[in-house]
């Protein structure tokens, strides 16, 4: 998950720029909510389009969803979505939990990953 917030222009611009990037590489990219969203159970994970798991938004109309939420909540995250419609796995692997040992004691029956890089959450 790409996780930019606040209000600046720049960050807004990187996001659509990122986002309209992965639609044009045939990912599933949904909207998801800002850290500021007013609903706590919503806050900084949960997708912003109700029916996302149903309706997948294209480009521009992706666009548009990006540009409500942040220019409601100040920001928004944008995420991927995994699993049989994307063709994509993510393992989440925390570290603080033992994780990363298990996954390094796994790794050669996991077959090697695409991408491997760390990613901030919102916990």
């Amino acid at each position: 998950m790409l996780k930019v917030t606040g209000g600046n222009e720049e960050l807004k611009a990187l996001v659509l720029e990122t986002a309209q990037r992965y639609v044009e590489a045939g990912l599933y990219i949904v909207c998801v909510h800002s850290a500021w969203c007013d609903n706590k159970i919503k806050r900084g994970k949960a997708p912003s389009h109700y029916a996302w798991q149903k309706d997948r938004l294209e480009w521009p109309r992706l666009r548009e969803e990006i540009e409500r939420v942040w220019s409601r909540e100040g920001g928004c995250n944008i995420g991927l979505k995994t699993g049989k419609t994307s063709g994509l796995v993510c393992i989440d692997v925390d570290a603080k939990s033992g994780g990363l040992s298990w996954y390094l004691e796994h790794q050669d029956h996991l077959g090697t990953p695409i991408i491997e890089r760390p990613i901030v959450t919102g916990k």
